[in-house]
């Protein structure tokens, strides 16, 4: 989980709040919460190709500029469904940078399919940390849940994520 201090630390910074495809649980909204750096591009398509036997979070592969990139369910990924419905979608390519032992920066990326009603916003302190639910099937995959207004908010570790692929 984020810290208190952490989190006052990030106060004001600029994220983009992402709506889950999926029903309300305990009549909330789910959101996953992406820091503006940690989003390369927000594409209306990719082009997906399905790959057998991937972990079952993963829909594919895509390619954006030049590189082949998995195509991640961040619904899938936490353990909740995704809906039937036929929400407008987006794609994101998200980032992570990690350092190696040589003190070398390495930039990962991934594709994660979304709801198209993204929302650009600044941070503010008006959000409750709240204990990881338990339908939350990989909570390594989270920096921490949190309360916001009628909101679910996951705070998505795309560094863990993107190292384990």
């Amino acid at each position: 989980m984020i810290n208190s201090a952490t989190k006052r630390s990030q106060a004001g910074a600029q994220v983009l709040l992402i709506p889950a495809r999926t029903a309300e649980i305990n009549g909330q909204q789910l959101f996953f919460l992406f820091s503006t750096h940690q989003v390369a591009e927000v594409l209306k398509h990719a082009e997906i190709l399905p790959v057998p036997f991937a972990q079952g979070y993963v829909d594919g592969i895509a390619q954006w500029r030049g590189r082949v990139l998995p195509v991640l369910s961040l619904e899938r990924l936490v353990g909740v469904h995704e809906c039937d419905e036929k929400m407008p979608l987006r794609t994101i390519v998200v980032r992570s940078v990690s350092r190696d032992d040589a003190d070398q920066l390495h930039e990962s990326y991934a594709i994660c399919k979304v709801g198209a009603a993204i929302r650009h916003m600044t941070l503010v302190d008006a959000s409750q940390p709240v204990p990881m639910p338990e339908w939350v099937a990989n909570p390594g995959c989270l920096h921490g849940v949190y309360q916001m207004q009628e909101r679910i908010v996951m705070v998505v570790n795309i560094e863990d994520i993107l190292k384990a692929k």
